[in-house]
């Protein structure tokens, strides 16, 4: 009796642990533009990606192991698009930064603004 009470203890234990560690950063992505997007976590996919439509606003919540894995967010102009958007940091960094993500078109170019630091200062 007292050994299943151990392991169902420890059961808890690790199930605990692991949610403490399991972090969930968003990254909102605001697509101000007439243009179908595609968001990726780590990179473009060919046959399938969770879309933005023209003029949304979607929040996703990326999967990271810790709060100092590096997670990488692309976007691209539609399934199979080029990429407009390529940005990697770590998982505490986009929640301390907000993830926001706007994309705006301007002379028919797609613009990309994100609320990440600038990783090297200004001249």
């Amino acid at each position: 009796m007292r050994s299943v009470l151990v392991i169902m203890l420890l059961g808890v234990v690790s199930v605990v642990w692991a949610c403490r560690h399991d972090v969930r950063p968003e990254q909102t992505v605001i697509n101000n533009t007439d243009s179908l997007l595609c968001y990726y976590q780590g990179g473009p996919l060919q046959d399938f990606c969770p879309e933005i439509q023209p003029h949304g606003r979607v929040t996703f919540a990326a999967e990271c192991r810790g709060g100092e894995q590096q997670l990488a967010i692309v976007l691209t102009a539609g399934l199979g698009g080029p990429e407009i958007y390529n940005a990697a940091a770590s998982c505490n960094e986009w929640i301390r930064s907000g993830g926001r993500i706007i994309v705006e078109e301007s002379d028919n170019e797609l613009a990309v603004e994100d609320s990440l630091p600038d990783v090297t200062p200004a001249p």
